[in-house]
């Protein structure tokens, strides 16, 4: 695995997990018990966290779980966009790198002691069963011969 820029994290007893990689657990902490793993990661570049035993999940966003395949605010489970259980939080705004990842756990905290569930969010749960497919045509074309 390969690790680049990484901004120390100041904090006591903070877990701080970042992961941009396929189900990768990066755990993050510079100070009185530290655990550090490490396990396939290709890109790490946080930004300075500085909290007191604080749990917060980031997906650009505070306050906020995330299962991510590219995608942003929210707790969003995609498949190629065709079956898709989407339930948006109302987060604020957070400038973080992009995270570009399947199944990746991307843990934050810019906060003390706050283990956030989603209060006031609107539950869109939308299933496409039968989707038909776009972008291509079936064609049975018969065979004119031109004298």
């Amino acid at each position: 695995s390969t690790l680049e820029v990484i901004t120390p994290v100041q904090s006591t007893e903070a877990k701080t997990t970042l992961a941009p990689s396929t189900q990768a657990k990066t755990t993050l902490v510079q100070s009185t018990l530290a655990e550090t793993s490490l396990a396939e990661t290709t890109l790490v570049e946080t930004i300075l966290v500085q909290t007191t035993e604080a749990k917060t999940t980031l997906a650009p966003s505070t306050q906020a779980k995330s299962t991510l395949a590219l995608s942003t605010q929210a707790e969003t489970t995609l498949v190629l966009s065709t079956q898709a259980e989407t339930s948006l939080a109302e987060t604020t705004l957070v400038e973080t790198m992009p995270v570009q990842s399947t199944d990746a756990k991307t843990t934050q905290a810019p906060s003390t002691q706050a283990e956030t569930t989603p209060a006031s969010s609107t539950l869109a749960e939308t299933t496409h069963a039968d989707t038909a497919l776009i972008g291509s045509t079936a064609t049975n074309a018969a065979i004119t011969e031109t004298i």
